[in-house]
């Protein structure tokens, strides 16, 4: 395990950790060269693409709460991609899911358009927001066009085989300057920096199990530095990370609805969650960039 190579940056020194101590067939790598935090497994558990589409999931991304936070963050990011004046305005987002940042982006004035691999939430695009996403991957050889000015992809990088590729297969869609805007959990977070030390600390004295913040669906934990690395490797200039706060209203919505807590037993997440919108605790990155 110690000789693997960082699937960005390709450095050779890097080092097992033990933060994923449920996950027995799982092994967390860190990179010292890049700061990447990577999951490795002999054989993966290849989950359906419709498993994410529950009954609790649809309900909570359908709460006007949780539509209204995504709304306000998705503007936020919209209006600075326009700012940096696509070549058009065809937006193409990848892993759409049910539509969200579909509807944001065409009442910014994009003509949107989208490509997601779960069929039961294409479907749910067609049936809350009118539109018709492409049911797939996207690959270097999609029907879809390769004209875009601008490209998404939330909560989508974590999770490829490849980022490398998957990037690569992004750039190749846009038109030259292109406008490109992704979100990942952020690795140089000082959160995460924070429980990775509690969980060290608690690890050392043997007392309490660790937080857990790494889990299988997601392969890949990019600091600034890997980011940056990966998207300069596939083509991609004039890059800004931004720091920003997951969407909460639907991270408490999930405890509720998949734990059933009481009122009570929830009140602790409410105080958690009051606590991280303090900008210096956010825990994701979103990053816009442009095609050369």
């Amino acid at each position: 395990m110690q000789e693997m190579k960082c699937t960005v940056c390709g450095g050779t020194n890097n080092r097992q950790l033990d933060f994923l101590p449920s996950y027995g067939k799982y092994n967390l790598m860190e990179c010292n060269e890049c700061g990447l935090k990577y999951i490795v497994s002999e054989n993966f558990e290849t989950l359906d693409d419709d498993s994410y589409w529950d009954e609790v999931n649809k309900k909570i991304y359908s709460m006007p709460n949780v539509l209204n936070e995504f709304k306000k963050k998705q503007n936020k990011y919209l209006k600075r991609m326009i700012k940096l004046s696509p070549p058009n305005k065809r937006l193409l987002d990848v892993g759409c899911g049910n539509g969200i940042f579909l509807n944001n982006a065409k009442l910014n004035g994009f003509e949107a358009a989208g490509i997601e691999p779960s069929r039961i939430a294409v479907d749910l695009c067609k049936q809350q927001y009118g539109f018709s996403p492409t049911l797939g991957y996207l690959e270097l050889d999609s029907d879809l066009e390769k004209n875009f000015g601008a490209l998404s992809a939330w909560d989508v990088i974590e999770h490829v085989a490849d980022p490398k590729d998957f990037l690569k297969i992004c750039h190749a869609h846009l038109v030259k300057g292109g406008v490109f805007i992704l979100e990942t959990p952020d690795e140089s977070s000082w959160i995460r920096g924070l429980i990775n030390i509690i969980d060290s600390v608690k690890k050392m004295l043997k007392i309490g199990a660790a937080s857990n913040i790494y889990y299988p669906s997601h392969r890949y934990y990019f600091t600034h530095k890997a980011m940056k690395s990966v998207l300069k490797n596939a083509g991609f200039t004039n890059i800004k990370i931004y720091k920003e706060h997951t969407i909460y209203s639907k991270a408490i919505a999930k405890n509720r609805l998949y734990r059933k807590f009481t009122n009570f037993q929830m009140l602790k997440y409410y105080v958690v969650f009051f606590l991280l919108r303090a900008p210096f605790l956010w825990n994701k990155q979103v990053v816009i960039c442009v095609k050369k």
